[in-house]
């Protein structure tokens, strides 16, 4: 049960550093969009 927090815990994880990674990613090129289109 443990071992299975523990993945569970690291999947997790991985898919809120992925979130975070598009949020800023797309974040960036709409800025860059924005920036460009005024």
């Amino acid at each position: 049960m443990i071992h299975f927090e523990i993945n569970f815990s690291r999947l997790v994880r991985k898919q809120f550093d992925l979130f975070s990674f598009y949020k800023g990613y797309f974040r960036n090129n709409l800025a860059k969009v924005y920036k460009t289109q005024r």
